[in-house]
């Protein structure tokens, strides 16, 4: 899976309109979140994902990267093209 850091992320945030998900719990996302970010958390996989265009690319984010790897692997398994954000919202917020 292709993974890209927080400033890479930061960047393109910038410049273009991304698929970014955000696979956290709704509490944690309550709390503070990335205004571009969908909220999908990975306690909704594998139906949640069945709503995704699998033409498009997705950005997985959460809070440190762990669940952003494994929402990335399911999403994978059915054919999506994700890229995770290493490191999370704990590293986007420093």
């Amino acid at each position: 899976m292709k993974s890209i850091t927080v400033t890479e992320l930061k960047e393109l945030l910038k410049k273009s309109n991304i698929n970014l998900l955000d696979v956290r719990e709704v509490d944690e996302y309550a709390q503070s979140h990335i205004d571009q970010a969908t909220l999908l958390p990975l306690s909704t996989f594998p139906k949640a994902i069945e709503t995704l265009d699998k033409n498009d690319t997705y950005y997985l984010i959460c809070r440190s990267g762990r669940r952003s790897v494994q929402a990335g692997i399911m999403m994978e398994d059915e054919g999506f093209e994700v890229i995770n954000v290493k490191g999370g919202m704990l590293e986007f917020y420093e």
